[in-house]
């Protein structure tokens, strides 16, 4: 009997749009999993280059070509493979990277043996400059990680495929060209996390990414999925909460004294919440905290055309007032800062 008749049906899902330059070592990068018992969605996203043409050569019976008639975007592309998708597993992969030959096995290997984790990612290198990017490893430094980033590399994901129809969570447009990032967040509270330690993809860097054309764009709908993964543990982010996370994160506007004081109640409050419900490990937890403090302090004391005397004096009473503080690297640049009138470069 063949041993894939054993193995659960996996899902690839491959969004592809205007990708002839890389897809074919992308497709055959899949077609030589030595893991054989899976689909290969491949919806192309109305692409006005050879894509589709480069797809129709490969006669491997496993590929299922959707071709669409307009082009709208990720996010919608890939909500229409997981509508035509029957694996038990879905596999995320990119038409411009290349899989190690066993990443869907070890995959699929580890979500079988763990079933209380819900995804599965990995490592990976980049192809031409060769960096490998390590990604944190368990279920509770992922989700803290999701605090600050989007720790979880999307075109290496296995995703426990019932997990998203039970819970109806898919794909949202409106957060594109953070839709990843916002799926992590949407499925934080529904099982565990886990990168495996290896490189299981070759990722390629190039200019057309969307994370180079529309930076700006992700850095904003990040924002959002933070504001969002905050809620769900926290409460609701009052609106001035939001500012003030905003002007930190995205260094939008100066901060005043007046965020400071609200800032200093909401981290307390944040701190108290979280050793009642547990959500993150306590130390790791405030040592992402102390971040945000820097951050705050940071913005706040580089506000006028150079630092002076008063400054590391209205440290020690932002200190002694709210609780907030520097660490010490960063207390001593200040120090030095203001000693010897540092000029501010303007932003």
């Amino acid at each position: 009997m063949d041993q894939n008749l054993e193995k659960p049906l996996v899902s690839v899902l491959m969004p592809v749009y205007n990708a002839e330059e890389y897809i074919e070592k992308s497709i055959e990068s899949i077609l030589n999993q030595t893991y054989k018992n899976f689909e290969f969605i491949i919806v192309d996203d109305f692409s006005s280059d050879n894509s589709v043409k480069i797809i129709c050569l490969f006669s491997d019976s496993r590929i299922r070509l959707i071709t669409k008639n307009n082009n709208s975007g990720i996010a919608k592309t890939l909500n229409i493979g997981l509508e035509n998708a029957k694996g038990k597993y879905i596999i995320r992969m990119d038409a411009d990277d290349i899989c190690h030959p066993n990443r869907i096995h070890k995959q699929v290997e580890f979500l079988e043996n763990n079933e209380d984790y819900i995804l599965c990612g990995s490592n990976y290198k980049t192809i031409d400059e060769n960096i490998i990017v390590k990604l944190p490893q368990n279920n509770e430094s992922i989700k803290l990680g999701l605090l600050s980033n989007c720790c979880i590399a999307h075109p290496t994901v296995a995703i426990r495929f019932n997990v998203l129809k039970q819970y109806n969570i898919h794909y949202d447009s409106i957060m594109e060209p953070a839709e990843d990032y916002d799926l992590w967040v949407s499925l934080a509270s529904k099982g565990k996390y886990y990168n495996l330690q290896e490189e299981l993809l070759y990722y390629r860097v190039h200019e057309e990414q969307i994370s180079n054309k529309r930076k700006k764009e992700q850095d904003q709908k990040s924002f959002a999925v933070k504001i969002k993964y905050i809620s769900s543990f926290y409460k609701k982010i009052i609106e001035k909460e939001e500012v003030i996370l905003k002007k930190i994160l995205l260094s939008s506007e100066r901060i005043t004294k007046e965020d400071v004081e609200s800032f200093s109640k909401f981290i307390k409050s944040m701190k108290k919440n979280n050793e009642s419900n547990s959500y993150f490990n306590k130390d790791e937890f405030n040592i992402f905290l102390s971040g945000l403090e820097e951050l705050l302090l940071e913005n706040y004391f580089a506000k006028y055309e150079r630092y002076t005397i008063s400054d590391i004096i209205n440290y020690y009473k932002i200190n002694r007032e709210y609780g907030l503080k520097f660490s010490f690297k960063k207390k001593f640049g200040l120090f030095l800062k203001s000693v010897f009138f540092y000029k501010i470069k303007t932003r």
